[in-house]
């Protein structure tokens, strides 16, 4: 299907959706699931600790589930407000994993051994700290890390996307990546998220 064609098609059933069509609403989630799965991997990608203790799908379904159920109270108006949403759930779903997790570990490990990186505990309290962070972040700063950070687009591709010259784009994410670092103290898992994260004093 043409992508022009599927956000034609998305949004019409969007529209019926938030009319209170539930079989729109049926056929937006079928219709979308694709798209859905391929944003809940680029998200777990991001969790590489959860990846042994979890499957794609299993992300994919819980936040479904939220998606769904929330879509009584909460009418996207746009295809682009509609994945946004769902990215929103999907790294709540993460969140609430990476503290679970984290909390047996660290329950079980009073005096707890040397393990390998992706056993450490404290790692997952970093990403749910740093996915966290993100949700205060404003309504652009959120889309752009949903694009470029979790789906893994290029600053050519997101500038395309939003019809935005590609210079506005690369200031926008530098940014956005500074609110961050500030939200964050400059404390961040590792993450291969290019620099700079916190801001000089001559750009405050």
């Amino acid at each position: 299907m043409a992508e022009q064609h599927f956000t034609t098609r998305i949004q019409e059933l969007l529209g019926l959706s938030n009319l209170g069509d539930a079989q729109a609403r049926e056929g937006l989630f079928q219709l979308s699931i694709g798209r859905l799965r391929n944003l809940a991997r680029g998200m777990f990608r991001t969790y590489p600790r959860l990846m042994a203790l979890e499957e794609t799908d299993d992300i994919l379904n819980k936040a479904v589930l939220r998606l769904y159920s929330s879509l009584d109270e909460v009418q996207p108006p746009t295809v682009r407000a509609f994945f946004g949403y769902a990215a929103l759930h999907m790294r709540r779903v993460l969140v609430d994993l990476a503290r679970y997790y984290a909390a047996r570990k660290l329950s079980y490990l009073s005096n707890p051994p040397r393990v390998a990186p992706e056993q450490d505990p404290a790692r997952l309290i970093e990403w749910s700290e740093f996915h966290l962070a993100i949700d205060h972040l404003n309504d652009q700063e959120q889309e752009l890390f949903h694009l470029l950070f979790y789906q893994g687009m290029g600053i050519t591709e997101v500038a395309e996307m939003l019809n935005r010259p590609e210079r506005t784009v690369r200031r926008q994410w530098r940014e956005a990546r500074i609110r961050l670092g500030e939200r964050l103290q400059g404390e961040f898992p590792e993450m291969g998220l290019e620099a700079p994260l916190v801001s000089t004093p001559e750009e405050k």
